[in-house]
């Protein structure tokens, strides 16, 4: 998951949001110059219920500290999965999250289709403490 070939410090990958306790408040910890990662990966049936990818963009609270980097990605998988790469390039905290969409939080509060899988998601958040 380098960014197409460019020197950096070793990655540091956030979990994904359904890894045990989805949407807890997690604290991860980084170092000014490494890449972070977020992995929103759709756990199979989610896309069945029709609703389309079930998180929107992740974004960072806090663009000087942690800012939105561009990454190749040439990965095949086998669940659909979107790369969220931030940039660590000042001390400081702050907060990364992906919300539901809107069509997927309605989905979650509507009656079930017959025979549609009920899949329970919850949106990512993260907090990166960003040190020297």
């Amino acid at each position: 998951m380098a960014g197409c070939g460019a020197a950096h410090s070793p990655p540091l990958a956030c979990a994904n949001p359904n890894s045990g306790g989805g949407g807890s408040p997690d604290t991860t910890r980084a170092r000014v110059g490494q890449t972070v990662y977020v992995a929103l990966v759709e756990p199979e049936g989610a896309m069945a219920a029709g609703h389309g990818f079930p998180w929107a963009r992740a974004s960072s609270s806090d663009a000087r500290v942690l800012s939105p980097y561009r990454v190749c990605d040439t990965g095949i998988y086998s669940l659909p999965v979107v790369w969220y790469a931030f940039k660590a390039l000042r001390p400081g905290s702050a907060r990364l999250s992906a919300p539901l969409t809107a069509a997927f939080q309605a989905a979650q509060r509507s009656p079930r289709r017959r025979g549609a899988p009920r899949v329970t998601l919850h949106g990512y958040s993260r907090t990166v403490t960003v040190t020297r």
